[in-house]
């Protein structure tokens, strides 16, 4: 199947990309002339992996955990056990020469969490037969809902804030950020102009007592750590490495489950 994307009408390079290299930069920017909503997938043009008629909806919960700092916060998202037993933390993995499929891998994830069993190297495969990716596992944001979109899980592309990001994933949305890599890993080799290079799944939101953010729950594959299944990004972090970073992300159109939005005295 041909791409029906022509990448060069919807997305601006990196500054300093080189056409032939692909390095670990994953994302291009999207050109922000562009309405993100006129760029939606097509979800009829991919045969899906799966057409489940209904899903084996991991469920959304809140409990209250402390935070870094010893102070409490109320937590909506993932069971962090089943999170930390179930998502891919370790990209590139999967099929020699794809190191850089932090995209395709967060696709994986939010496929698990509805249910639909897929892997870093299937989705890999598809993404690559079907012109997804980049040769490497490089993706674009359109390439992320298109291939969810395949696996039976209507999504799209948009651009948000923080108050977005906290409602998408109390209504138990599943949610791929578009983030810097430099800032979320305090390591200026990967900081690449301060714009979105690199995905991960966001699986929960921390509120303190007042109902403010606290911070996020993400499942970050690109260090390839175990620490990274679960990692806790508080909320000043995320807004620099994501909403300055375009704040650009993949959210499924539906839930997985209806979510329980906690009620703050």
């Amino acid at each position: 199947m041909s791409d029906i994307f022509d990448s060069m009408d919807f997305y601006l390079p990196d500054p300093g990309f080189d056409p032939g290299v692909f390095d670990d930069t994953d994302i291009y920017f999207p050109d922000p002339s562009l309405d993100p909503a006129l760029l939606g997938p097509e979800p009829s043009l991919f045969d899906p992996w799966s057409t489940p008629s209904s899903f084996d909806l991991v469920p959304l919960g809140y409990w209250t955990e402390a935070d870094p700092f010893g102070q409490d916060m109320i937590v909506t998202g993932l069971d962090p056990y089943w999170q930390s037993a179930n998502l891919d933390w370790c990209q590139g993995d999967a099929v020699p020469g794809f190191d850089s499929t932090c995209g395709l891998t967060s696709v994986a994830n939010v496929a698990n969490m509805f249910g639909v069993d897929l892997t870093e190297g299937e989705v890999v495969d598809f993404a690559y037969s079907n012109g997804l990716c980049s040769l490497g596992g490089g993706t674009f944001e359109t390439d992320q809902a298109a291939l969810l979109n395949a696996a039976g899980i209507p999504a799209h592309w948009d651009v948000g804030g923080m108050t977005d990001l906290a409602q998408y994933v109390e209504e138990g949305r599943g949610v791929i950020a578009e983030v810097n890599a430099g800032v979320l890993w305090d390591d200026p080799s990967c900081f690449d102009g301060g714009m979105a290079n690199h995905a991960i799944t966001v699986t929960g939101v921390a509120r303190d007592a007042t109902g403010a953010v606290d911070g996020f729950f993400v499942c970050d594959s690109g260090r390839q750590s175990p620490e990274d299944v679960r990692r806790f990004v508080p909320a000043d972090m995320m807004q620099l490495c994501w909403e300055y970073a375009g704040g650009n992300c993949v959210v499924t159109d539906a839930p997985r489950s209806q979510g329980y939005l906690p009620t703050y005295v």
